[in-house]
């Protein structure tokens, strides 16, 4: 496989209407990066990237084995500007294998239960 083919696959699938879910592959494995959102007056974070007043808040989870054999990573992606709430924007699912129809479809649900969680 050529380097092209390893960073070429992509897809896109929208549930409910309007909530995307990108799949992409690089060499490391699959992403899985299904749109939420939520409003959280607090966020904690592992890891924060911030510009002037827009921060980019990153927790990652403990990989919920029990949703999908083959998750490597979990990370929940968020957005906090100035002194409004935190929105939750994204949870990244990091795969060793690449998803089915199915499969994404269960990660897109158990995003929005993870959300709900905390």
């Amino acid at each position: 496989m050529t380097h092209d083919e390893l960073t070429s696959y992509y897809e896109e699938l929208y549930f409910d209407e309007f909530y995307r879910v990108l799949v992409l592959r690089d060499e490391s494995g699959y992403l899985v990066s299904v749109d939420v959102y939520a409003k959280k007056n607090s966020f904690e974070y592992s890891n924060r990237i911030c510009i002037d007043k827009v921060c980019l808040l990153v927790k990652e989870l403990e990989t919920p084995r029990e949703v999908l054999h083959g998750v490597i990573k979990v990370l929940i992606v968020a957005v906090k500007v100035h002194d409004n709430p935190v929105e939750v924007v994204s949870v990244k699912w990091i795969l060793d294998h690449k998803p089915s129809r199915e499969e994404i479809e269960e990660l897109y649900k158990a995003s929005w239960r993870l959300l709900s969680s905390f």
